[in-house]
């Protein structure tokens, strides 16, 4: 199992939110649209295998929103890696933390860089530490450690139809705590 801890404290900062209503509810987080796929320091390293990243929201090019918010409302990712309970938080009253399988075996081998396709989830919970209030996705998009590596969705209303009230690149209010670790996860392995 793993323990990771995925700050939100702030992390409306500087973002602007996800409008609601009729919006094109998928966004291009592809190699070409990142620039990545022209570089042979990458070749060979963009298609890791699904069963790795274990998501049906992603498929290398865009994130689909909606079904990510399904995903996310029907707690797809409960049976990956993750912290065991439920531990408070500076940032929020509590938050459990799962990793999928891609980003278990890099935090196990002890990487400092996580590859395209790893994906670490924060739940958030109120002060009693049993109520679910929101959701935090990271997606690691980029070979490098850099911020732009990391594409950040939030989902702080659980209420359907799951809307992320943030969906970004190097979400700065995400980012702003996760720079001080390296390639932007706070992990001890094992737990």
């Amino acid at each position: 199992m793993i323990l990771l801890a995925l700050g939100v404290a702030g992390c409306l900062d500087g973002v602007t939110p996800v409008p609601t209503g009729n919006v094109d509810a998928s966004v291009d987080v592809s190699q070409d649209s990142l620039g990545l796929n022209d570089s042979a320091d990458t070749a060979g390293e963009l298609n890791p295998p699904a069963e790795l990243i274990d998501v049906p929201w992603w498929d290398g090019g865009e994130v689909d929103l909606d079904t990510l918010g399904l995903w996310v409302r029907n707690r797809g990712y409960s049976r990956w890696d993750h912290s065991v309970g439920v531990f408070r938080s500076a940032a929020s009253g509590g938050s459990r933390v799962f990793a999928n399988p891609m980003l278990a075996q890099s935090l196990l081998a002890g990487n400092a860089t996580h590859p395209v396709g790893s994906v670490a989830i924060r739940e958030l919970y109120g002060n009693n530490l049993v109520t679910l209030e929101g959701v935090n996705v990271m997606l690691k998009v980029g070979q490098g450690d850099s911020a732009s590596d990391w594409y950040f969705v939030e989902f702080s209303d659980l209420e359907p139809p799951l809307e992320p009230s943030i969906s970004a690149f190097a979400a700065t209010g995400c980012t702003a705590c996760h720079q001080t670790q390296p390639d932007f996860i706070h992990s001890v392995w094992p737990l």
